[in-house]
């Protein structure tokens, strides 16, 4: 029997959206449309907090006319999970320790708990994934779909322009900005080894490694967008 704190694998979600997509497929292909032949194509964001992927993100969105998905992640899951955003926000954003995960599922009633923040995540992010034409930021979803579908960005930038960042966007003091920063970092580390038991900076789970510190935005979506030729012989307007 399976507890409330047992997180569902991964593989067995997208497995039953790829059988869904796949039959969905068939089906208007039976009616003589012309379905896509294979999932995608998405564009995933994996990106360091203070990076500036934001802009990064904003300008591909244009640029390919397809949608992004960051915050929309969480109001989409909320509702599905039929909780408060702001519960699906302090599950992502707060501790990944299963004694603590253990605590506030019996102290707290109506708390979902992990075990259904990653089931609604992961069905969302690989149906939106394998539909395609989509923006994927951040939440692992480079490690919930095909690699051959997409193309998976990691986006980095040098530690001191990272915290000048989050202290820019905080208005607080260098010290509490490096604190912020790594805090945040741990944060991302530990929900990906929990959730995926993956390592994060892991730069074979990527395709692309976009140095935000050593790039303009122009040359970054440039970049992106050749990339995105490259593998998946995706048009990209000029």
């Amino acid at each position: 029997m399976k507890s409330r704190l047992d997180i569902p694998h991964a593989e067995e979600i997208v497995s039953r959206n790829l059988a869904q997509w796949e039959s969905r497929r068939r089906a208007l292909e039976e009616e003589g449309l012309h379905p896509p032949e294979r999932p995608g194509p998405y564009l995933s964001i994996s990106r360091q907090a203070g990076s500036g992927a934001e802009a990064l993100v904003e300008e591909l969105s244009l640029r390919l006319g397809w949608r992004s998905y960051d915050r929309t992640l969480l109001e989409e899951m909320a509702h599905r999970a039929r909780v408060d955003e702001r519960v699906m926000e302090r599950i992502e954003k707060g501790s990944h320790n299963s004694l603590h995960e253990a605590i506030l599922l019996s102290l707290e009633r109506g708390y979902p708990g992990h075990h259904v923040y990653f089931k609604h995540m992961a069905a969302l992010v690989s149906s939106l994934g394998l539909e395609g034409r989509v923006i994927l930021v951040g939440r692992g979803a480079h490690f919930l779909l095909p690699p051959e579908a997409g193309l998976r960005v990691r986006c980095v930038a040098p530690w001191e322009k990272r915290v000048e960042e989050i202290r820019r966007r905080h208005q607080c003091s260098l010290t509490e900005a490096r604190e912020r920063l790594e805090r945040v970092d741990k944060r991302r580390r530990e929900m990906v080894w929990k959730f995926f038991r993956r390592e994060l900076d892991d730069v074979q789970a990527y395709d692309l490694v976009v140095n935000l510190g050593a790039l303009d935005l122009k040359a970054a979506v440039e970049a992106v967008c050749s990339a995105l030729e490259a593998k998946l012989q995706v048009e990209v307007a000029v």
